[in-house]
């Protein structure tokens, strides 16, 4: 086993220019292996070992249990261990995922905080099958039918080529004991399920189903990694200063500009893009249009090119009394100066509590050169102000009621008749002093 080990730690390059690792060490019988492993391999390559272990709050005594195994394991292997209490069906609920998403976080999070260049797991062959059958069952893409990667980013796993079997074998041969987590005994988890059904109907169908199903998931693997190449080059081809050029996407070949796509979704979105938001966009890619992927972002495509456009946080609500010297705001100085013409406000009528604000649910305009009635929400959708920058334009109201509109002038009740009025400037020089021009 500790050559198979060894071929995949050369062939992946797992521990290139890695001078520290830390082991994640459930107690269970893949984490000992890896750790007895490691500590083996550890004179060759010269590397320091720093184990951690997350007590999930979960299974009461048991956690407790495998928290001091753990701990007395890692004494008698000469290994530093640090035991990480959390409580992951609270941040589930927090986060509204599944406890075993929770958790898996939590492990992750407590692994990456040791410092170390490397961090490893102890998936098999079997967690590799089981996840690409979990997958396949889900709809999943080449890419994740190609099951775990012995090394994605820091995430190293020496024993992704090892079978539990060898697994068992291994700890045997060493005199090494190990916990068992009662929940693995479970059906109600899926991935229990998969491996205490699903496989074994597999196998009994095809004594060499692991081998000849790890063929397949190293095919898939470097498939997707061909064709992961080929989008990103063909995005880098494809680069605009604000976008990427939309004919050069729509000559791609489908896998190729999916794949593109999900690169491009995956950067820009703070969740993992689903098949929807792919299908989607690819649309719009051929055809045109805009595609919402959450609040803050969106993918819009025209004739010449793609853009993936993130909004930046909204402005907060804001008002502030309008000073007969001037106001400064998030929209920019504003005074009232001597004006006439259309956009004029009547000086009489300017009396009272002079306020200037933000925009409110319900408020409603007048357009003076229009004469119609419409709300500020209508208006800026018709002028297709973002979101984002709604915040940032000026309403002047006088005693409660809506006078002045940033961008769109008077309201008619307080236009000026006729004769000299007043109309309220934005300093040029601000930097919010035209942002909403571009618009109108």
């Amino acid at each position: 086993m500790i050559c198979n080990v060894l071929r995949t730690i050369e062939e992946e390059h797992l521990l290139d220019a890695v001078s520290s690792i830390c082991v994640g060490v459930s107690g269970g019988a893949d984490s000992v292996c890896l750790l007895d492993v490691l500590c083996a391999l550890q004179p060759q390559f010269g590397y320091r070992l720093q184990a951690v272990h997350v007590h999930h709050g979960l299974r009461g005594k048991e956690a407790d249990r495998d928290a001091a195994f753990t701990e007395d394991l890692c004494r008698r292997f000469g290994v530093p261990c640090k035991v990480v209490h959390a409580d992951a069906a609270a941040e589930a609920k927090r986060l509204g995922i599944s406890v075993e998403e929770a958790g898996r976080r939590i492990r992750y999070e407590a692994f990456f905080d040791s410092g170390c260049d490397a961090v490893a797991v102890a998936h098999t062959r079997d967690d590799r099958i089981e996840t690409a059958l979990f997958h396949l069952a889900r709809g999943t893409a080449l890419r994740g039918a190609a099951g775990i990667p012995a090394k994605r980013g820091r995430v190293i796993r020496p024993l992704i080529r090892v079978s539990r079997a060898d697994v068992e074998a291994h700890l045997a041969s060493r005199g090494l004991s190990y916990v068992t987590d009662s929940t693995n005994r479970s059906d109600d988890y899926t991935r229990n399920y998969i491996r205490h059904n699903i496989v074994p109907a597999f196998r009994s169908l095809q004594p060499a189903f692991d081998e000849t199903f790890t063929r397949f998931l190293d095919t898939a693997r470097q498939q997707s990694d061909c064709i992961r190449a080929m989008a990103q080059d063909a995005l880098k081809a494809a680069a605009l200063p604000n976008g990427y050029a939309a004919p050069a996407l729509q000559k791609l070949h489908p896998a190729v500009r999916r794949e593109a796509l999900l690169l491009l979704l995956t950067d820009a979105m703070d969740k993992p893009p689903e098949a929807r938001h792919l299908a989607l966009c690819e649309t719009a890619v051929l055809a045109g249009g805009k595609v919402q992927l959450s609040e803050k972002c969106c993918l819009i495509a025209d004739e010449t090119a793609v853009r993936l456009c993130k909004a930046a946080d909204p402005f907060a609500p804001w008002e502030v009394p309008l000073d007969a010297a001037g106001t400064d705001t998030p929209a920019g100085f504003i005074r009232l100066v001597p004006a006439s013409g259309q956009h004029a406000l009547a000086k009489e009528k300017l009396q009272g509590d002079l306020l200037l604000r933000s925009r409110r649910a319900g408020d409603v305009f007048c357009d003076a050169k229009r004469g119609c009635s419409k709300t500020l929400k209508k208006l800026f959708n018709e002028a297709k102000i973002p979101p984002e920058d709604r915040n940032r334009i000026a309403v002047l109201t006088v005693n409660g009621q809506i006078a002045w509109v940033q961008g769109f002038g008077a309201d008619k009740a307080f236009l000026c008749a006729d004769g000299e009025g007043l109309l309220p400037v934005i300093q040029p020089n601000h930097p919010n002093a035209n942002h909403i021009q571009q618009y109108l």
